[in-house]
């Protein structure tokens, strides 16, 4: 577990996904503030950045507050990760991207623990927390003709328009002669909402 927390604390991210976890869950106890047992934890939080690598892990009960403690203290090491003489805007804790299964429900403890820094979408007024690919197709799925021949394939079309392949992953498979299926040695991220865009107009357009 140590060996697992030391990775954890020398990644960053700047597209981020949180998802939350509750097969294992009450399977864990957390500890009281005060006396002694302690209470159940109802969901574990995990935190991957854009190349799907763990950077952090929460437990915690029904309390958003537990959440924004957590991802507050990854803020401060993303304050550490960052060099000096970085610029302002580029900094790891500036402009955050956050991808979700219900950004109603991650908002708030996000936009606290990293002061309201969550990046800028593409309208006005609008931010950085974001309902996730996965979800999204869901409620992109239900607006297609159920039994229609082409749904399958429509599906997979917009799978493909919103993922984009980790260049190096890429290129290695390429090199060694691109064996087996690509999405077994090819790790995949969603980008940012100003590439999405484009790649989502050029499906619409198909």
């Amino acid at each position: 577990m140590q060996l697992a927390d030391d990775l954890m604390a020398s990644l960053g991210g700047r597209v981020n996904s949180i998802d939350a976890g509750i097969k294992n869950a009450a399977k864990v106890r957390l500890p009281l503030s005060k006396g002694s047992g302690g209470r159940a934890c109802t969901a574990i939080h995990t935190v991957t950045n854009e190349h799907k690598q763990p950077i952090g892990q929460y437990c915690c009960s029904n309390s958003t507050w537990e959440l924004s403690q957590g991802l507050m203290e990854m803020r401060l090491r993303f304050e550490h990760l960052d060099p000096e003489d970085r610029p302002h805007d580029k900094r790891l804790y500036y402009g955050q991207l956050w991808y979700c299964d219900d950004p109603k429900l991650y908002g708030n403890p996000i936009r606290v623990a990293f002061n309201g820094r969550v990046g800028v979408g593409l309208r006005p007024g609008d931010d950085g927390i974001k309902q996730d690919l996965y979800h999204g197709a869901e409620r992109f799925d239900g607006i297609l003709q159920s039994g229609h021949s082409l749904k399958t394939q429509v599906k997979s079309l917009f799978y493909e328009a919103f993922l984009m392949d980790e260049q190096s992953d890429y290129e290695q498979w390429i090199k060694a002669g691109s064996p087996g299926e690509k999405r077994q040695h090819v790790r995949q991220y969603i980008p940012s909402p100003e590439l999405l865009l484009p790649r989502f107009d050029s499906l619409v357009a198909r």
